[in-house]
């Protein structure tokens, strides 16, 4: 084709591209629904997730978590207020209480001992057990001892209308934990906030801590999280719904007209 018989042809494919609509950008967002179940007791979360915020809240609960990278705004629609609980001020919240926690188990175990010095030996030996369980607990030695693995299994799934590969979680060589994970779904912001509690008070974490840190190398959001334990195991959380979308900045604001309290730990699980 000479260049004089292509000028026409470029003029009219570059007029087919004006007129044709523009491919839609996708969405940057997620809203993500989810049934969860802890022993009894079960329930129906929602999920908003978009950045490096993301907000959560439950059916039948008044309060919701609005979490950045700052800390947590806890929202009452109840009271109509809100709470900012920064990082630092969990931080030295759970320090403190650390300390406090662990002035009680050292003052408990002093009375222990001196109770074991006019005890017959069948009862000091169940005080040295208690012992035991004092030293353990105040050390923090739960939170070191054990070996958390996550494997990736190969199966997949789709779940909730997304793909989903399966990963096994062990504890000392044992399968304690199944999940289903979709990389569709980003899991930044929701695995920061795990692994920065799980380091704010790593004594009482206990295990916790140690999944976090396990899956830290994993990539993918869970749509599905079964317990292995033979006895109460089952499905703990499941995602029923998944939907791409965009969110107005406001979604993670406390609504106009709430008051802003003072940070009390206390108060906030009341």
């Amino acid at each position: 084709m000479s260049r004089h018989a292509a000028l026409p042809a470029l003029l009219v494919l570059s007029g087919l591209l004006a007129v044709r609509p523009a491919p839609a950008a996708a969405a940057s967002g997620w809203s993500v629904r989810l049934v969860h179940a802890d022993g009894d007791s079960s329930g129906t979360a929602e999920l908003h997730i978009q950045g490096d915020r993301f907000r959560v809240s439950e059916e039948g609960n008044p309060q919701e978590a609005i979490v950045d990278s700052k800390g947590v705004t806890v929202v009452d629609d109840a009271k109509r207020s809100y709470t900012v609980v920064t990082y630092e001020q969990m931080e030295a919240t759970l320090g403190a209480m650390s300390k406090m926690v662990q002035g009680v188990q050292e003052s408990q175990r002093k009375a222990l001992e001196d109770a074991m010095k006019s005890l017959p030996p069948e009862q000091k030996a169940q005080v040295e057990k208690q012992l035991a369980a004092l030293k353990g607990s105040s050390s923090g030695a739960g939170e070191s001892s054990g070996d958390v693995k996550v494997t990736a299994t190969g199966d997949k799934a789709t779940i909730a209308g997304l793909p989903a590969r399966k990963s096994v979680v062990s504890l000392d060589g044992k399968p304690s934990m199944e999940i289903w994970l979709t990389p569709e779904i980003p899991v930044g912001p929701v695995k920061e906030l795990l692994t920065r509690l799980g380091k704010l008070a790593p004594g009482q974490a206990g295990i916790q801590a140690r999944y976090v840190e396990a899956l830290e190398g994993v990539d993918g959001f869970p749509l599905k999280v079964v317990d292995l334990d033979p006895e109460h195991g089952g499905t703990v959380m499941t995602v029923t719904e998944a939907v791409s979308r965009d969110f107005p900045d406001s979604e993670f604001a406390p609504p106009a007209g709430f008051e802003k309290t003072a940070f009390d730990l206390g108060a906030m699980g009341k």
